[in-house]
């Protein structure tokens, strides 16, 4: 009954005019910097549509949510859905510390040495940490760092406030520390170590999609980026 309300509103408008009401149910991770150029074009395109961005990070039926799509990563994204890749096809989980941290503590040479240091970390909805692993082309390593803070990774980037203020090494999104490595506030910790993962997808039901679902459609796959 949803679906043919909507499917009569659209009826009922404009084909030159889309508007309604886009609700969009995303992982934290895609807010600080993903999803906002997408919002702000979307916008300029189309004024008249009313966004609701629902931050959750556990796994939700989007449907049962009330919400038109969603975005998640990788394997977490229900089968019966269609997908596209918004923002990054790639991302990497970067390590970093600030100078004063480095100043007193060095720089680990290498994995191992991680041990050693205090680390910033982030704990799943499920009671589990999210491991640190590295790898540097075919070598790969798991790393059970001294953890000297831990967050709800509903408070991800909470995270780069207490490594700017030298609490310890972070494991985060590189595109969360791009300017703070440009401005040296932070300092890149074992770089080649770096690991790579899928970047976020945009999903939803393969039945009847609103035209605001689909003009963000159109926007996501135009701003996609390598």
């Amino acid at each position: 009954m949803t679906e043919m309300d909507a499917a009569c509103f659209e009826a009922a408008n404009s084909a030159d005019l889309i508007q309604g009401h886009l609700r969009l149910n995303v992982p934290g991770a895609v807010v600080p910097d993903i999803l906002p150029p997408l919002i702000v074009e979307l916008q300029r395109r189309h004024p008249k549509v009313q966004v609701e961005i629902v931050v959750e990070n556990n796994l939700v039926d989007i449907i049962a949510a009330g919400c038109d799509a969603g975005i998640r990563y990788g394997d977490s994204i229900q089968k019966d859905m269609i997908s596209i890749p918004i923002g990054p096809r790639l991302q990497q989980i970067a390590l970093a510390a600030s100078p004063s941290y480095v100043k007193q503590h060095g720089l680990p040479g290498n994995p191992l040495e991680l041990a050693d240091h205090c680390a910033i970390r982030y704990r799943l909805s499920d009671g589990t940490l999210i491991p640190w692993s590295l790898r540097r082309g075919d070598e790969t390593a798991n790393i059970e760092p001294t953890t000297c803070l831990v967050l709800s990774v509903n408070a991800l980037n909470t995270g780069l406030s207490y490594v700017r203020a030298g609490l310890g090494i972070i494991g985060t999104f590189r595109n969360w520390l791009e300017s703070d490595f440009r401005a040296g506030t932070l300092i890149p910790v074992l770089p080649d170590w770096w690991a790579e993962l899928e970047g976020p997808r945009l999903y939803y039901p393969s039945r009847f999609t609103s035209s605001a679902l689909r003009a963000f459609i159109d926007v996501c796959r135009s701003e996609a980026t390598v």
